[in-house]
């Protein structure tokens, strides 16, 4: 080939063959198969971001990604008083006293409830029965009333002799409450402390009157535990109730007590019919304590009972006594 010449075009195919058979049309039922059926393209779900977790520390094991946080750090204890309310003597000039005197528990807290810890709650097992062999003796003698009533001393288990620290707090309060009184006995009720709890100390303290020991009291009060106040937990106004009084000792303990149950006896303000009508209650009731006085007019109402029984505070004897002239008559004995 003439190396300056073009190659030749490439062949174009011929008409048909007129003697080739032709293809054979499609016969009349003829159906042709459906289009496949394709699916539409998914849409994906929107994706949620993933936050990666922050890069272990250098040198942290892998197992610390699934190590389960610390629990949280435990609440700060509270300090819980179980109330143990003697009530305020309420008189009726209908000629007697009517006794407004209930005794109210909680617990739990109150707390009050000994757990090992103070708003008290004693726990207390059955009271000793005073007709044991270990029992103290009761005083008899006196009214039919008060011979008739005995009833079960408080278990001694639940109690103990004041420790030197409570002892030199019930002298400076007692000094401070009732400075015309001569301390005779004192009881502790330990507070203490349970997981989540303080539970304050409660003091019981049974006086005379300096000028004439027949003239008996006996009254009680809170004061912090040496738990709490290691801790820095104190009594508080919120621990208290409208005749109860919040104060604060010269060591820095913190104590409740009732300014209503003895209120013409305390701060040195010796009411002198209260005193007459007490004096004469020793003829009539040997042995009592009284732990509420007031007057009703003319008369004067007590409630009284033992001092074996007294930290229970729950039995007594409601006493009326009216004056004859010369001193006091008991005119009306009910149950408490």
């Amino acid at each position: 080939m003439d190396p300056t010449s073009y190659p030749p075009p490439p062949a174009v195919p011929g008409p048909p063959d007129p003697g080739a058979s032709p293809v054979p049309p499609p016969p009349a039922d003829f159906t042709p198969p459906p289009a496949p059926d394709v699916p539409a393209p998914a849409v994906p779900a929107p994706v949620e971001p993933q936050y990666a977790p922050p890069p272990l520390p250098e040198g942290m094991p892998p197992s610390y990604a699934a190590q389960t946080p610390p629990p949280p750090k435990k609440k700060s204890k509270t300090l819980v008083i179980v109330l143990v309310i003697l009530g305020v003597l309420l008189l009726c000039c209908a000629g007697g006293i009517v006794g407004a005197f209930t005794i109210f528990s909680s617990d739990t807290e109150v707390v009050t409830d000994t757990p090992v810890d103070a708003d008290i709650d004693t726990g207390s097992e059955a009271p000793v029965d005073a007709t044991t062999d270990d029992a103290p003796a009761v005083q008899t003698g006196g009214r039919a009333e008060w011979t008739a009533f005995q009833p079960a001393l408080v278990d001694p288990s639940i109690y103990a002799e004041p420790t030197a620290a409570q002892s030199a707090l019930i002298d400076e309060i007692h000094a401070e409450l009732y400075p015309g009184f001569d301390i005779e006995d004192t009881l502790a009720e330990p507070g203490g402390e349970d997981a989540d709890s303080y539970y304050p100390d409660m003091l019981y303290v049974k006086a005379s009157l300096a000028s004439d020991p027949s003239v008996r009291i006996a009254y009680y009060m809170w004061t912090d535990s040496a738990a709490s106040a290691a801790a820095g937990v104190h009594l508080t106004a919120d621990n208290t109730e409208s005749y109860e009084t919040l104060a604060q000792s010269s060591s820095g303990v913190y104590y409740i007590y009732d300014h209503e149950n003895l209120a013409g006896l305390m701060e040195g303000s010796v009411d002198d019919r209260m005193t007459g009508a007490l004096a004469q209650a020793e003829q009539d009731f040997p042995g009592y304590v009284a732990m509420i006085v007031g007057e009703d007019g003319d008369n004067i109402g007590v409630v009284l009972t033992r001092w074996d029984a007294f930290p229970d505070l729950e039995l007594g004897l409601v006493v009326t006594y009216a004056p004859d002239g010369s001193g006091w008559t008991v005119s009306e004995v009910t149950d408490w």
